[in-house]
């Protein structure tokens, strides 16, 4: 039996690893790799694919110039055909649309399961919640008719779900939801170190829905909290954050600026690291985190004031879900 999984970051890859070992341990299974120009997102994929070798076959489609992206439908058709030999069984998918929409529409199979990216599955369960659709300008249909792009999303309403996250208050879903327990990375962990001191998880935000003066603030508040408990905050940064920014930050706020080389819920695997807490003010890998390795989790909540207005309904729903998880939560207001 053959399955096809389509990745584009790396803890995209993290999860089709989880589900190719959970469901399809001793199946033909395919990983194509849509590389988008990201060093940093190829780089950290190309070391968990060390890590995990036991692929049927990997498929690598560069995504990034201009070329590509007008006329991704001709250059990749003989991968089509190739796919379409093997009599896919299901088709794997975090990021649905584009190149990716066009191989799920063009390549024949059984059953589509969308599977998370971090945040932006809210946005995914939201967008199928309300049956909404995607619309299109007139010059962009044009474009998909000549070119011949298959970008249609109405997959999206009967495809099956595959989640780390409580999804339950979506109360129109109609879908299949398989929940995501991790179970074949937590049987990978032995004998890690217990790290006493608090792993602060980044994420975009600053000029992403915060300000730099807001997140400063708040971050320092974060630092206090902990210097009350006599630990020490270990930042880890999002690979979109401004490394030399949060260097000079970390020395102005005192707290131990933590650059890994691979996403995280990977790197303790690595580095034999067992986290007792992890912390953050709005990254949804504490909930991969909590079922893996089991840690405190804090998540210091953002004054919504604060928050510019088109980010705060993702913001409320990433807080929902911490909310439900019954997360400790400290509120920066």
């Amino acid at each position: 039996m053959y399955n096809l999984f389509l990745v584009q970051t790396p803890f995209q890859l993290f999860n089709a690893i989880e589900a190719k070992n959970r469901f399809h341990h001793n199946e033909k299974n395919i990983l194509i790799i849509i590389h988008k120009g990201n060093k940093k997102n190829y780089d950290q994929m190309k070391m968990i694919l060390d890590y995990d070798k036991e692929w049927f076959d990997v498929i690598e489609i560069d995504f990034f110039s201009r070329v590509q992206k007008l006329f991704y439908p001709i250059l990749i058709k003989d991968i089509i055909g190739k796919l379409n030999m093997y009599r896919i069984n299901n088709i794997y998918v975090a990021l649905y649309r584009n190149i990716a929409a066009h191989i799920i529409n063009s390549v024949e199979h059984k059953n589509t399961i969308i599977y998370d990216d971090g945040n932006n599955i809210f946005k995914t369960i939201d967008f199928i919640n309300k049956r909404q659709k995607k619309s299109f300008t007139f010059f962009r249909k044009m474009i998909s008719i000549i070119s011949r792009r298959k970008t249609e999303v109405t997959f999206l309403y009967s495809c099956k779900i595959f989640t780390l996250f409580d999804i339950s208050s979506f109360k129109a879903l109609k879908n299949e939801i398989m929940q995501n327990d991790f179970s074949y990375f937590k049987s990978k962990i032995k004998n890690l170190k217990k790290e006493k001191n608090v792993f602060f998880i980044g994420s975009r935000m600053i000029d992403n829905g915060i300000s730099k003066d807001v997140f400063e603030s708040s971050l320092e508040k974060v630092v206090a909290v902990y210097r009350e408990m006599n630990k020490n905050v270990l930042y880890v940064p999002h690979r979109y954050e401004d490394i030399k920014y949060l260097d000079s930050l970390s020395e102005k706020l005192k707290f131990i600026l933590t650059p890994f080389s691979s996403i995280i819920e990977f790197e303790f695997i690595m580095q034999g690291i067992d986290p007792s807490e992890v912390a953050t003010f709005r990254s949804t890998a504490v909930d991969t985190l909590k079922i893996i390795y089991n840690p405190e989790v804090r998540v210091f909540k953002m004054d919504l004031d604060k928050i510019e207005k088109n980010k705060q309904e993702e913001f409320k729903l990433v807080y929902r879900n911490f909310e439900n998880k019954k997360y400790e939560i400290e509120n920066l207001v």
